[in-house]
């Protein structure tokens, strides 16, 4: 994801958030910062994600890496956070 580019409703994140800058945790990681009144409404500062951009772009995969304030329940892939969902 480039710096400067925007991603819109991207489970788990809902809203739009703009690409910040690169973040030091790891490969392809960037800080995204919340843009409308429905991102910001999540409560977060910043959230330092991965996306998996997919040869379909319906289709790309957000692993989020962490959040400010911490969100412990938005982190990991879909696929993780739905193992998480279903111990509870």
């Amino acid at each position: 994801m480039k710096v400067g580019s925007t991603i819109k409703n991207l489970d788990p994140l809902v809203g739009l958030w703009s690409a910040w800058s690169p973040a030091a945790d790891g490969p392809g990681a960037v800080f995204l910062v919340p843009v409308d009144d429905q991102a910001r409404a999540m409560g977060l500062k910043y959230a330092v994600v991965r996306v998996l951009v997919a040869q379909n772009a319906s289709a790309n995969v957000l692993t989020v890496i962490r959040t400010d304030p911490s969100r412990p329940e938005l982190c990991g892939t879909p696929k993780e956070r739905e193992k998480k969902e279903a111990t509870r």
